[in-house]
């Protein structure tokens, strides 16, 4: 018996090629998932997206120049410095947690190996234009371009600077404090796309919401994932982040859930589509 990739296990309530029943929270989003209890289906070759119509922004030495990198400003009701990213002119707060630096929002940067979430007809799709779930929450990339993407002096960071930050945010309660305070966080299928909730006339039920504290300023949003073939999943329900990390044909990745209150650490395909933290280089 193969064994299905971790992320389609927290497809809930979507039909992907069939209908995926919900279970309730449990402790599979606590630990990986290893190789006896998650097993694997044949991956798609490659997405059925065009993604040729995006190519790299052009290195422009004046995108950043008028950038004072010492004013701060307020970001989720915290004062954040921010850098300029000199290939596109995109400017990222940033934060310091222990003896970390992370970026404190995800990033931007269209590239080929990027998509957009966006809602068609109460569906939502993959596109490689910008939209705005992009503008709030940021682009999803496949693995390999995730591993490449960050600006110059920030990298994808690994499993292990993942755990670091994990810890420092007690571990159990990592996913409340890493969240952003308020309403960002909730059930995918309340308003206004409650019209897929409707799954062969089955009401997917929603959980109860852990609020976000946010103690560090690392603002968490629920930007959701892609897979490849160009379906879009759990906007406003989760948020999913890829690591560095590979484990087999796979790749970790992070994920925080509006009803979990610890951080979950799973493993997917490399050619779906996740957020992309960075974490500056040490120098």
């Amino acid at each position: 018996m193969r064994k299905l990739p971790s992320i389609l296990l927290l497809a809930c309530g979507i039909a992907i090629q069939a209908l995926v029943s919900c279970s309730s929270p449990s402790s599979e989003e606590e630990t990986p998932k290893s190789s006896s209890s998650v097993a694997k289906i044949p991956s798609s070759s490659s997405s059925s997206l065009d993604c040729s119509t995006i190519s790299s922004s052009s290195i422009s030495e004046n995108l950043c120049s008028d950038f004072d990198p010492e004013a701060e400003i307020e970001h989720y009701g915290k004062m954040k410095k921010q850098f300029c990213d000199e290939r596109d002119g995109q400017k990222y707060v940033y934060v310091q947690i222990s003896e970390q630096i992370w970026m404190a929002e995800n990033l931007k940067y269209a590239i080929c190996g990027s998509k957009c979430g966006a809602e068609e007809n109460y569906w939502l799709k993959l596109k490689d234009d910008n939209s705005n779930i992009c503008d709030k929450y940021g682009r999803l990339y496949d693995w390999h371009t995730a591993l490449t993407v960050c600006p110059e002096g920030w990298h994808l960071p690994s499993d292990e600077e993942w755990e670091v930050l994990k810890d420092f945010a007690g571990n159990s309660t990592a996913g409340t404090k890493l969240r952003t305070v308020g309403n960002d966080w909730a059930c995918e299928y309340s308003e206004p796309l409650s019209k897929i909730s409707v799954i062969q006339s089955q009401i997917i039920e929603c959980y109860d919401l852990i609020e976000g504290t946010d103690d560090y300023g690392f603002s968490a949003l629920p930007g959701s994932y892609g897979i490849s073939t160009g379906r879009f999943y759990n906007v406003g329900e989760g948020g999913f982040w890829w690591s560095a990390t590979e484990y087999q044909d796979y790749a970790y990745f992070l994920t925080m859930r509006y009803y979990f209150s610890g951080v979950g650490k799973l493993y997917d395909w490399r050619t779906n589509f996740l957020s992309v933290r960075c974490v500056k280089d040490v120098l």
